[in-house]
Order: C-alpha cells, then sequence, then structure tokens
C-alpha cells in the first residue's frame, strides 16, 4: 500500500484551472492575430502545448489522507439485501444494506476489514466506496476500472444510447447483478424495456426471459402447496 505520506504530494488544482485560462487566452490571443500579422509557429506550438499540459494537470485525481476515523461514504449496488461484515462468521459488526443505491458512512478502519473478509464483494462492484482515495488505499484502482458506479448502472437499466458499451465495460460480476435486477423486475411486474433484455440476453448469453419463466413457475407452484 502506498505510505500516507505519499499522498500529500497533490495538484493544487484550483491553481490547475486558473492556470489552464490564462494560457488558453494567451493561444486565443496568438491564434487571432494570425490573420492580420505572421506569427512565429514555434512560438504558437509553445504556448498550445502548454495548455495541453496544464489541461493535464487540472484533471488529475487529488488524492487526500484517510485516517482509520474518516467515514467513507460506501453505497449498495446489488438489486437485494447485501450484508457487509467486518469479520467471518458474524463476529464483528454488520452493515445492511436493504436496496440499491441505499448509502450509508463506514469507518475507513471497518470498510479495510470488510475488503479483506469480503474480497470478492469489493472486487466485483456489489458495493461502491465512493472516495477516490479509499479506493486507492484498499488497492482497488485496477478493479474499479470495470466497475460500474450506481448512476451507471441507472444509466444501462434505462437503456440509453450507451446501454451497450456499459454493459461490455462492466466487469463479470456486475454483469450478473444487471442481469438479477432485470429478471426480478419482471417477475414482479416492472416495466422493462425488453430491447434491453434482448442485448443484455445476448451479450451475455443469458436467456433472461426463460430465467423470468422459471422463476414465475417457481412461484406458482410454492403458492399451491401454501
Amino acid at each position: 500500500m502506498t505510505p500516507a505520506e505519499s499522498l500529500d504530494k497533490v495538484t493544487n488544482s484550483s491553481q490547475n484551472v486558473e492556470g489552464v485560462k490564462r494560457t488558453k487566452k494567451r493561444v486565443s490571443k496568438r491564434i487571432s492575430t494570425a490573420g492580420s500579422k505572421e506569427v512565429d509557429n514555434s512560438e504558437l506550438e509553445y504556448w498550445k502545448n502548454k495548455a495541453l499540459e496544464l489541461e493535464g494537470k487540472q484533471n488529475q485525481v487529488v488524492y487526500e489522507n484517510i485516517s482509520p476515523n474518516d467515514m467513507i461514504e460506501v453505497i449498495s449496488a446489488c438489486g437485494d439485501k447485501l450484508n457487509l461484515n467486518t469479520k467471518q462468521h458474524n463476529l464483528g459488526n454488520r452493515y445492511t444494506f436493504d436496496y440499491f443505491g441505499e448509502t450509508k458512512n463506514i469507518m475507513f478502519s471497518e470498510l479495510s476489514q470488510i475488503k479483506e473478509n469480503q474480497r470478492n464483494f469489493a472486487r466485483k462492484g456489489y458495493f461502491i466506496v465512493n472516495n477516490v482515495s479509499a479506493v486507492r488505499m484498499l488497492g482497488l484502482e485496477e478493479d474499479y476500472k470495470r466497475i460500474l458506479d450506481v448512476n451507471k448502472i441507472k444509466e444501462l437499466l434505462s437503456n440509453s444510447p450507451n446501454a451497450e458499451s456499459l454493459f461490455k465495460s462492466a466487469n463479470e460480476g456486475q454483469q450478473g447483478i444487471i442481469i438479477n435486477m432485470l429478471i426480478n423486475k419482471m417477475v414482479a411486474g416492472e416495466n422493462v424495456d425488453m430491447n434491453l433484455v434482448h442485448k443484455v440476453s445476448e451479450l451475455s448469453g443469458v436467456d433472461i426471459n426463460q430465467r423470468v419463466s422459471f422463476q414465475k413457475e417457481s412461484i406458482e407452484r410454492n403458492k399451491l402447496t401454501e
């Protein structure tokens, strides 16, 4: 894990923003004079490169120190109930999320224990750690490159134009969550875009309509035996 001291070396984003604005103004002024008089190409290229360099710094993620007692926002990305435990066999503290998108604040020290105790949940994106510094210190940065946040999942479920690319970009665990969410919505009789169902079925190789039929039949059988 990267030492906390290294997190102090961060970019001052507000200064970068002002620097980018000033440099862009200089570049624009230089370009605007090109029609009236000859501009030194090398000088113009210098200012363009300077603007790009500062813009790149502006977009850098600013990491902060996280102490064990800091409260970190955690969001459920599961369609069903989600239990996060700090220790095995329910010996530690438990945090229960009852619905997709539910948010709780968890102390970083306990979040670290949850990550170690339920590593697959953390790496597959069953819950979202809504703090880039905490994600980094938990060693989950690479995993989060293939984890959709809650808003992206909502966008996908609305069958936005980006739905297909979003589904492809999600890891296998989150793809399974999305499939189950669609199945549960259909079984419950909620309105679901069947174009999205067809699209996800093709991409995943899972026959969602068939799964829905099986679950509905199972529910009916259970009603008869009650």
